[in-house]
């Protein structure tokens, strides 16, 4: 009895998440190849974009773009709301190309998002591939920072 309970409970923990409709709305929008849709047509998907696109980040793995996709919207529509999920995939392993999308936007961000994103890419798993990067920034803190 107890090696079933054991079984069935290792088995609910290794089922993949399910969408909400929005998120798999959003997937949807996300996955065409060409032309995707803007920032403010996937924010109008869902009541929730944060959540929604951080889930997409988190979940989504084929195809690569639909979580660059969606971490880019959180970059440049909701750099405030997003900045906890970006220090968390910039402090893991398995989310360079999220540090290297980071490091794209990083003069385009508020000042305190900027900062606080630089110093955990700096302290993070993908410092080597962020570090020469940030330090080309074109925003003194940033600059600073990175060059120390």
């Amino acid at each position: 009895m107890l090696s079933t309970l054991l079984l069935m409970t290792a088995t609910a923990q290794a089922a993949p998440p399910v969408p909400t409709a929005q998120q798999q709305a959003l997937y949807e929008a996300l996955r065409v190849r060409h032309d995707p849709p803007t920032c403010a047509a996937l924010n109008a998907l869902s009541p929730d974009p944060v959540t929604d696109l951080a889930w997409l980040v988190d979940q989504a793995t084929q195809p690569p773009w639909v979580g660059m996709r969606a971490a880019q919207c959180l970059l440049q529509a909701h750099p405030l709301a997003s900045q906890s999920h970006f220090e968390r995939w910039l402090a893991t392993e398995g989310h360079r190309g999220i540090a290297i999308l980071t490091t794209q936007h990083i003069d385009e961000l508020p000042l305190d998002v900027a900062t606080a994103l630089t110093v955990v890419a700096l302290s993070g798993p993908d410092r080597a591939d962020v570090q020469p990067r940030l330090a080309l920034s074109e925003v003194p803190q940033v600059k600073a920072l990175a060059t120390r």
